[in-house]
């Protein structure tokens, strides 16, 4: 359990100070343990992940920091991260090195790639889940025990005659007067053990 003192609590990574006329401040907390190591700036990250530590942190003590606390906090950071590019240079000489492993970075691939775009009938033509995309870049994701195409002619009746209590398709497009095109649909995941 924290207890106050100096008229100060620590809360998570914020350290929140009671004022003579009873507001609050805050600025960043670190633990008595802290060591202000961060990401070697010689690993094998990604660059994008190296500058993504000094934007966090930077980010987080313009955002907890009141104005009186946030210069002494980013000199902090410069300091810490100075120290930690010092200990890099020094401690170049690594065993992977030696091996002299080169390090390739490659796009992280979203999770709509490993779907294709359009489906055949062929691939309807069993039970599982699958997606119909609607302009407004929203996707409904639905289930069914039958053929997905069987589903999806269902759903291409209810936009057609606008029974949107038996769509949710046919409800957003209701709502939203939104275009949505069933032949874009796709099979999200087959299942044959419904």
């Amino acid at each position: 359990m924290e207890v106050e003192k100096n008229a100060a609590l620590p809360f998570l990574d914020v350290l929140v100070e009671r004022k003579p006329d009873g507001t609050l401040g805050y600025l960043v907390y670190r633990k008595p343990t802290h060591t202000n190591r961060y990401l070697n700036a010689e690993s094998h990250h990604h660059p994008v992940q190296k500058q993504g530590i000094i934007n966090t942190l930077t980010h987080r003590a313009r955002i907890i920091s009141e104005p009186r606390h946030l210069v002494e906090e980013l000199e902090h950071l410069r300091t810490a991260l100075r120290a930690n590019i010092e200990r890099a240079i020094r401690g170049r000489h690594t065993p992977m090195e030696k091996r002299n492993i080169n390090t390739v970075f490659s796009t992280v691939k979203k999770v709509g790639a490993a779907f294709s775009k359009t489906c055949n009938n062929d691939q309807l033509q069993g039970s599982g889940v699958y997606s119909i995309p609607c302009s407004c870049e929203k996707v409904y994701i639905g289930q069914t025990g039958r053929h997905i195409n069987t589903r999806l002619k269902e759903h291409k009746s209810h936009l057609k005659n606008n029974n949107w209590k038996k769509s949710a398709v046919a409800e957003h497009r209701a709502d939203a007067g939104h275009t949505v095109d069933l032949s874009e649909a796709n099979m999200v995941v087959s299942e044959r053990r419904f």
